[in-house]
């Protein structure tokens, strides 16, 4: 009880009566413990600890190592405000980056920041580390910024599709031509791709790691 007295409270009593109401908060969730935990090493634990599949896993650690440690991982867990991450969503579409060809993330890879930025502040709510997750009102970019960015593909109608088709299987009659010359060996390829819209690893057969 000794650690209340003099910090705000004459005596005993009114020490008691404050430390019981700051263990009825903390019970509730209304307040947390204080935690020194640098931002840091709090993402090295979190991600650590994360189950998640491993292509998941690598998209979220050169965003973690590279873009995220650098500006917030030697601040303090509690003390990061959503005014912090909206000044690094907004210096990350502004500056050149290097690991970026130098020129700075686009809106859709700032975006995955946040959600990760999001996960490992939401986790450390529950642990009781902050009160509250600085993610919920920070400002990454919206959905409408990074359709903006998104390149346009030209996409083709039935009869542009089947005049493609048709030229794809066309035989170019020159010496040697047959079933595996090269005019028509990626045919089959292109026609995989037309019908069924799946990946390049998919049409070739190949498999995700388990």
């Amino acid at each position: 009880m000794r650690y209340w007295i003099g910090r705000g409270y004459a005596n005993k009593t009114e020490a008691g009566k404050a430390l019981t109401k700051w263990l009825a908060e903390r019970d509730a969730g209304v307040v947390v413990a204080r935690s020194d935990m640098k931002v840091g090493d709090w993402l090295d634990k979190w991600f650590g600890g994360l189950r998640v599949e491993e292509t998941t896993r690598g998209g979220y650690e050169p965003k973690i190592r590279l873009h995220i440690k650098p500006h917030l991982g030697a601040k303090k867990l509690k003390d990061v405000t959503d005014d912090d991450l909206d000044a690094l969503y907004r210096m990350l579409e502004t500056v050149p980056c290097r690991t970026n060809r130098g020129k700075p993330l686009g809106a859709k890879s700032v975006r995955h920041i946040h959600n990760i930025l999001s996960g490992a502040f939401e986790a450390a709510v529950a642990k009781k580390l902050i009160p509250v997750n600085p993610a919920a009102t920070a400002k990454p970019p919206t959905s409408r910024q990074i359709k903006s960015q998104q390149r346009k593909f030209v996409t083709l109608d039935d009869v542009a599709t089947a005049r493609f088709l048709k030229d794809i299987w066309a035989p170019c009659g020159r010496r040697g031509c047959g079933p595996l010359h090269f005019c028509t060996r990626d045919a089959p390829l292109w026609t995989t791709y037309t019908a069924t819209g799946v990946r390049r690893s998919e049409a070739l057969g190949m498999k995700w790691d388990p």
